[in-house]
């Protein structure tokens, strides 16, 4: 089983003390689903505290609402051009701090990921990726090797904890309120059945849609790269399985190899043919 090991195990870095502050921490690959539900709980602690919402989390704004951190941690790590934050750790969430507070972890089928990564990649990013979509899925950085190994090293580095809550992305389709409610009970209080339903109900894809097309929930959160573009969108399509329309045969059978090496805890096997 391949596993992404750090380079570095410290963060010497004022991001460092951030995840020794926080409440709990949220960890995904990019374009895992994390947005969506970073919007719903948020919204969900803001009716339940009765604070105003707060997308960033509440590390500023209130002392009561649970301070919590996302972060694509040894992802970004691993992605990171500086030398300086590389040898900062800058990304790289300590080990006590990781073990010492309850932890979520957003993923999603791999196939669907490489897909809503190559449109960010090509269309939002600041350094815009100049290849294929299937060059994406080989790519050494960003492509399905590299997703594999890093899913596999926080399943790694979190077994046996009792304090974590994993998040598929179809799981959230399916039953939202239960796995809200889980989340909640995670963060150590029971959940309110009403709040949870219009926290799902406003994270609703049409209306993040519509909060996006206006201008987002403040701090650029949601914004398109180019409002024009619907594939340019932060909230870009939201569907299980849509992978088939973008990924050629030869990539599903390459991304069907990779995937062997993923720990079978996802649940991510071959592809539909």
């Amino acid at each position: 089983m391949k596993v992404y090991t750090p380079s570095v195990t410290w963060n010497l870095s004022r991001k460092g003390a951030r995840y020794r502050q926080a409440s709990a921490l949220v960890l995904s690959v990019p374009k895992s689903g994390r947005t969506w539900f970073r919007v719903m709980l948020s919204k969900y602690l803001s009716l339940h505290f009765g604070e105003e919402l707060d997308i960033g989390g509440y590390a500023e704004s209130s002392t009561v609402v649970p301070n919590i951190l996302y972060s694509h941690e040894i992802w970004s790590h691993r992605m990171t051009s500086s030398i300086r934050r590389r040898l900062l750790g800058f990304y790289i969430c300590p080990e006590s701090a990781l073990l010492d507070k309850p932890v979520m972890v957003v993923h999603r089928d791999p196939r669907d990921v490489l897909v809503s990564l190559y449109f960010h990649a090509r269309k939002r990013s600041r350094r815009k990726f100049q290849g294929t979509v299937s060059d994406l899925v080989r790519d050494r950085d960003r492509g399905a090797a590299a997703m594999v190994a890093v899913m596999n090293a926080w399943r790694q580095r979190l077994s046996g904890k009792p304090d974590v809550l994993w998040i598929g992305y179809a799981d959230l389709h399916a039953r939202p309120q239960q796995l809200l409610g889980d989340a909640a009970r995670l963060l150590g209080f029971e959940p309110i059945q009403d709040y949870v339903q219009q926290a799902i109900d406003f994270s609703k894809f049409e209306n993040m849609r519509n909060l996006e097309n206006r201008g987002g929930l403040g701090k650029g959160f949601l914004s398109p790269g180019n409002a024009a573009d619907p594939e340019s969108f932060k909230v870009r399509s939201g569907v299980v399985g849509g992978y088939g329309k973008h990924l050629q045969a030869d990539d599903l059978v390459y991304i069907d190899e990779v995937l062997q090496d993923l720990d079978p805890f996802f649940g991510y096997s071959r592809s539909v043919k």
